[in-house]
């Protein structure tokens, strides 16, 4: 996260977290060779090496919230040891979850939602939008008995009205926050205060309820106090273009990927017909609903298996649904 961050006082914080992080390993072991377990150098878990993957490529923003996750996950487990060392790191690691949940907020909130990026959150809401919004409309037209050939002219109407409905929305969307980054950044730049790195990092603490003095020492130690004031990249004037990222490549991002996660349901449609589609439609988005609610955990640090059936639950809710009101309108025509 430190070599991915651009920001100097930012990358200093989570280079000193690394460093207090190397030192807790080293902690543990000379506590496991004391008590006679001798074990290979550590490697990263599947997790982790998919974290740091994500964070190189993308920035550490995007994983931000599922370290805060991490931390208190072993913060939880530091706190069921009963002696001096580990109600130490105790300490350590809860004030490691103060400062990376701080950032996180930040980076997640105004100008920081747009570090994201765009087109990852145009991809994660258009593939949702599209399965559930065509497996909808699909379930509900069959509910109402129509014949293969006009499923399928449904299904195709419903991909290309939403696809181009998104698109156009997620387009008007990002060029109205480019439109408040730029009149939020002109105002920041009037202004001559320079917050440095320890000011910013005991402003973090301060504002989860540490003391003033503490707060600064701490913040000290962090960042060594070498570290000198950064407005952040957002408010340079060579970075201006990049506010919000791209409304052309959002919006073509939230088309590409509606349509993917509409074809999902279509194919089944396409494919076969009568029960046999429904099912096979019905399990199929249910699968991709359940792989893209996971991924987006990486961003919120929840459980991959709760996002994942929350998705696969509102997406089948909206299916039964429509599917329900077909077959009434069937009845009531018939």
């Amino acid at each position: 996260m430190a070599r991915s961050e651009r920001e100097a006082t930012i990358a200093a914080v989570y280079a000193r977290l690394a460093a207090m992080e190397a030192h807790h390993a080293r902690i543990w072991g000379r506590r496991l060779r004391r008590a006679g377990m001798q074990r290979p150098t550590p490697r990263p878990s599947r997790t982790a090496s998919l974290l740091i993957a994500v964070a190189e490529r993308l920035g550490p923003d995007i994983v931000g919230r599922s370290l805060v996750a991490r931390e208190r996950a072993e913060r939880a487990r530091y706190e069921r040891q009963d002696d001096p060392i580990s109600a130490a790191l105790t300490a350590e690691e809860r004030i490691h979850e103060w400062v990376l949940d701080r950032i996180a907020a930040a980076r997640l909130s105004g100008t920081g939602m747009a570090r994201l990026g765009n087109a990852l959150r145009a991809a994660v809401l258009g593939m949702n939008d599209g399965l559930v919004a065509n497996l909808s409309l699909l379930m509900g037209v069959a509910g109402a008995g129509a014949d293969p050939h006009a499923l399928v002219v449904a299904g195709v109407a419903g991909l290309l009205a939403g696809s181009l409905s998104m698109a156009l929305g997620e387009y008007l969307s990002v060029q109205t926050s480019r439109e408040l980054f730029q009149h939020r950044i002109s105002l920041e730049k009037k202004s001559d205060v320079e917050p440095t790195g320890v000011e910013f990092v005991s402003l973090i603490l301060a504002d989860r309820g540490m003391e003033t003095e503490r707060a600064r020492a701490l913040a000290a130690e962090f960042v060594d106090g070498t570290v000198g004031g950064t407005r952040g990249r957002a408010t340079k004037s060579d970075d201006l273009g990049d506010l919000g990222g791209s409304a052309w490549i959002a919006s073509a991002t939230s088309f590409a990927m509606f349509a993917a996660g509409a074809a999902v349901p279509l194919l089944a449609f396409a494919l076969l017909t009568g029960v046999t589609a429904e099912i096979f439609a019905v399990a199929m988005t249910g699968a991709v609903l359940f792989a893209n609610g996971s991924a987006v955990t990486l961003i919120t640090g929840l459980s991959p298996l709760r996002a994942g059936m929350r998705q696969v639950a509102i997406g089948y809710a909206a299916a039964a649904i429509t599917y329900g009101v077909g077959r009434l309108f069937n009845v009531a025509t018939s």
